[in-house]
């Protein structure tokens, strides 16, 4: 491990400006400036620490659901529609794929991207799916696990969001 960290580093940049850049500042737009600085810095040193395990949480959980989400289809009589299903069927395949080296937090964010549109594109399929399929028990599980993947992922987010700027005044 490189010492400092990146999130070491990022919370010395932060101490300075409380401590030495914003006593110093006099204007209002200054300060404004210094105080949406400060929750930014907090932001991106929470994403350093928090966004990889989130990310990998999120692309834990799509992969169950695009299956159900596949299965459901297969065997309700409306299959997914061809782009739709290559789309689920790529974003499964890179979910499945053991990397040979470190993926960057830009890479995973790219196949938790992917994985989250494929799951959009399918959901959006079978909310148009109407008769015995939509009254189905199968239907209303899998609406019912994509709801809870979506709270879920709220949440997730609230993580990396919430402790960085709540409770520290106005921002820009």
């Amino acid at each position: 491990m490189i010492v400092p960290s990146a999130a070491d580093e990022l919370r010395c940049i932060e101490e300075t400006l409380e401590s030495v850049i914003k006593p110093a500042l006099r204007g209002t737009a200054e300060k404004s400036a210094a105080a949406t600085m400060s929750h930014l810095l907090r932001h991106v040193r929470l994403r350093i620490e928090r966004e990889g395990q989130a990310l990998a949480d999120d692309i834990a959980a799509i992969g169950p659901l695009l299956a159900q989400l596949s299965g459901f289809c297969a065997g309700s009589g409306a299959p997914l529609p061809e782009p739709v299903e290559a789309e689920i069927d790529a974003a499964r395949t890179e979910i499945a794929a053991v990397p040979g080296s470190y993926l960057t937090l830009q890479a995973m964010g790219e196949r938790a991207a992917r994985a989250r549109r494929a799951l959009l594109e399918g959901l959006c399929h079978v909310q148009q799916m109407g008769g015995e399929a939509a009254r189905s028990a199968q239907y209303r599980e899998l609406r019912t696990a994509i709801r809870g993947y979506l709270a879920q992922e709220l949440r997730r987010e609230g993580e990396l969001i919430h402790p960085a700027f709540e409770g520290r005044g106005p921002r820009r």
